[in-house]
């Protein structure tokens, strides 16, 4: 193997492990905002106990260290289960693009130059 072929797959190499970090990194990302959404799903579920009529019915919502009482439609607003499911659909976009990225890169390292 030539001394410039030999520097061309260093380099190859490199760019694959910052390709894998950056793969690790947003399946990272996509694990919190999966918490998140769970999070924000049982939240739902309970808001959807509350009939709307209901006056009995406080809802709180913890602020740092207080609680503040909210409205019900304030706290349904509030879930963002909407914008994470969307943030989430574009984590998993953006991984599926890097791993068919790695693939190539890795099916172009095997070849020989």
């Amino acid at each position: 193997m030539s001394q410039a072929a030999a520097q061309r797959l260093e380099e190859e190499v490199k760019l694959l492990r910052k390709m894998q970090d950056e793969a690790q990194q947003t399946m990272n990302t996509r694990a919190q905002l999966v918490a998140q959404m769970k999070e924000n799903e049982l939240v739902k579920q309970e808001l959807d106990l509350i009939a709307d009529d209901d006056e009995g019915a406080r809802i709180y919502k913890l602020i740092g260290p207080v609680l503040v009482k909210q409205e019900k439609k304030e706290a349904a607003s509030n879930g963002e289960l909407q914008k994470l499911e969307a943030n989430l659909e574009e984590m998993q976009k953006k991984q599926a693009a890097k791993r068919r990225f790695i693939v190539e890169m890795q099916t172009k390292l095997q070849q020989p130059q």
